[in-house]
């Protein structure tokens, strides 16, 4: 099986702040990197909304391409990229369809679904298999360092650990309890780049930045 080309963005690659006039320069060597001719990156507003490329955009940088935390394309050759800091980026793979989709998961997407509505959203515009679609976790922080308030809102009360009177989410185990549910096999989901970017310092971290206007980022990035 020919797999899309992924890229999981980590600091010592991509020290770029996404508020930078200077992203837009590095996004040009990620494409290099990726091997394609095109970029496309949402204005992520943490949701469980997204948008569809169905053709190759005009310039090779897209930024803030639309409101939304999630791209699916079947376009070769363009990428589709998420930005994040702590919340997890998922990519998707469908095979039969060669089709691929990226989303931002942050943990108010994920209480909305959001890797839930990606795969309805495959289903019903590229009528894929969810048993043979394949799935990627990137870095993102995890239950061991990602603390919230008692009262959080989780739809699943086991993903809250209480630790030393503290209140930990594990947004992972959510997004991969949605996708179980909506058909993707376990032996499908990959979860070899999901370290933690809270406690690992190789990743940028929102929760660690002592700015939270400039906070720099990971990019993950995909295409075919």
């Amino acid at each position: 099986m020919n797999l899309p080309n992924i890229f999981f963005g980590i600091a010592a690659d991509f020290p770029v702040s996404h508020k930078t006039q200077e992203f837009e320069e590095t996004l040009l060597g990620l494409i290099e990197k990726l091997s394609c001719s095109n970029i496309v990156i949402n204005n992520q507003v943490h949701g469980a909304s997204g948008i569809t490329i169905e053709k190759k955009p005009k310039q090779p940088v897209t930024l803030r391409a639309d409101d939304g935390d999630y791209l699916i394309t079947a376009q070769p050759g363009v990428a589709i990229g998420v930005m994040t800091a702590d919340c997890l980026p998922v990519v998707f793979y469908a095979p039969d369809k060669h089709v691929i989709a990226v989303a931002h998961a942050g943990w108010r997407g994920s209480v909305a679904g959001i890797s839930t509505v990606v795969i309805d959203q495959l289903v019903a515009t590229f009528s894929i298999d969810t048993a043979q679609l394949k799935v990627w976790f990137g870095p993102a922080g995890k239950n061991c360092c990602y603390e919230v308030q008692a009262d959080f809102a989780s739809p699943w009360p086991e993903l809250m650990h209480k630790r030393n009177g503290k209140y930990f989410f594990d947004n992972i185990a959510l997004n991969y309890k949605q996708l179980l549910c909506a058909g993707v096999l376990a032996e499908n989901i990959d979860l070899t780049n999901n370290h933690c970017t809270i406690c690992n310092h190789s990743y940028h971290s929102y929760r660690r930045a002592e700015d939270k206007a400039i906070y720099n980022c990971q990019v993950t990035a995909v295409c075919l």
